[in-house]
């Protein structure tokens, strides 16, 4: 997977800021370690903190994915951060944040030439060459929703970009920028920057004209639509061809049998090839 990191200096609030949209609402601090980014959030969002507020940290000794798997944070190597949000959004439609941010990164990863695309509903994958499907970043959202609407909701970002070393156990799954970077270091802060650009651009979009034109652009950038996958969830297991997604961010999947495609509203995709 190359040559370990070298350690980097500490990620630059001030250069981060440079790359952002003049007169952008991001409140950005950077910690050394953190338990999670995602608990500083919630800690901030409960002590009514307004929302875009984002804390990163340059590592994490116990950050989580999707389904409670342990994200890989090592010190200074990838970006590890955490928006907070408060979304004018009906409860039921919640979910489609997380779709709008997996878009985010996405075209963000792409604008430095990287082949990023989305894995239901939100994995961030190499799209096309020789290290295609291989993992580049994860996210998890939670939120805290009242009779009121929803409170709150923290995003939980985790992108692999100088960090090229990997336990065994995610050797052949994950990998970082760095490599398909021919191996050389990137600068950090215009990554993270050009993902805060996009999200809150898409944020905006999504509250003010709906889940519309997201949609169409992240089935734009989906891996796996028309193959046969499975679909592992908590209480099920299914299988067929997905073939699409819907306007509530559920995957349409044609199961053997069925005239119609279900909606499934979560779970894990498998690829079958």
């Amino acid at each position: 997977m190359g040559s370990p990191a070298s350690p980097q200096p500490l990620l630059s609030v001030e250069l981060m800021e440079r790359y952002l949209t003049p007169g952008n609402p991001w409140r950005i601090t950077v910690f050394d370690v953190l338990d999670s980014t995602m608990t500083e959030a919630e800690r901030l969002a409960r002590a009514g903190e307004p929302e875009y507020a984002v804390p990163f940290a340059e590592e994490q000794t116990a950050g989580k994915g999707r389904l409670n798997r342990p994200w890989h944070s090592p010190a200074r190597g990838g970006i590890y951060f955490t928006p907070l949000f408060r979304p004018r959004l009906d409860p039921v439609d919640g979910a489609l944040c997380t779709l709008t941010t997996a878009v985010a990164v996405a075209e963000a990863l792409r604008e430095f030439g990287f082949p990023a695309g989305i894995k239901w509903p939100n994995d961030i994958l190499v799209a096309s060459g020789p290290y295609a499907r291989r993992k580049i970043c994860g996210m998890r959202a939670e939120a805290s929703i009242t009779e009121r609407g929803i409170e709150w909701l923290t995003m939980g970002i985790g992108v692999n970009i100088n960090n090229d070393q990997f336990p065994p156990e995610l050797a052949s799954v994950a990998i970082a920028l760095k490599t398909l970077n021919d191996g050389k270091e990137l600068e950090r802060e215009p990554i993270a920057a050009a993902i805060l650009n996009h999200l809150q651009a898409d944020y905006e979009l999504l509250q003010a004209e709906g889940f519309e034109d997201i949609r169409r652009r992240w089935l734009d950038l989906a891996i796996g639509i028309g193959e046969e996958v499975q679909l592992k969830g908590i209480n099920e297991h299914r299988h067929g061809v997905a073939v699409g997604m819907d306007e509530h961010g559920c995957l349409l999947l044609l199961e053997e049998g069925c005239d119609e495609p279900e909606p499934a509203l979560s779970g894990d995709i498998v690829f079958m090839r």
